[in-house]
């Protein structure tokens, strides 16, 4: 396994997304550090592997990908939307809703072109298992969630 696949794949063996220590902490923040780091070998060794692993080890890899690491990495994050496991689903869901525009304050989601990546909404727009997948999800989550989700659903439709 190449040196970036290991250092990540022990850091996320480790992890938990629900902690403080991952979202407030430093695991999140190295996770990312190892990503951003990744080349071609790198991405295709972990397309191979994540599968394998356990639950809380790919809602944390949920949380950490993003779109400006390349489209391998949209392409994981896409795939993660689709997972068995709901926990899982919901973390990619919510990063997914988040670099399509989808932000959220005290008064609830809305729609903010700051953070929107246009190609990454383009790639979104073409994973045929996305929408499914959202609603998949949010017959599981709270209102507040839901709105999030159904912000999503309208960026991605065509």
């Amino acid at each position: 396994m190449p040196a970036n696949v290991e250092l990540l794949d022990q850091l996320l063996a480790e992890s938990d997304a629900d902690s403080m220590d991952w979202n407030d902490g430093s695991g999140h923040g190295v996770a990312s550090e190892f990503l951003s780091k990744f080349g071609d070998a790198d991405w295709a060794e972990l397309e191979a592997r994540y599968q394998d692993r356990s639950s809380k080890w790919r809602e944390c890899l949920a949380t950490a990908l993003c779109p400006q690491y390349g489209e391998a990495a949209e392409q994981l994050l896409l795939a993660l939307a689709d997972d068995t496991t709901g926990e899982v689903a919901f973390y990619a869901l919510s990063n997914i809703a988040f670099y399509c525009g989808v932000n959220a304050s005290s008064k609830g989601a809305f729609l903010d072109p700051r953070v929107q990546i246009l190609s990454f909404i383009e790639a979104a727009r073409r994973s045929p298992g996305l929408p499914a997948a959202i609603e998949r999800v949010t017959r599981h989550c709270s209102a507040h969630f839901n709105r999030r989700f159904q912000l999503l659903a309208q960026v991605i439709r065509p």
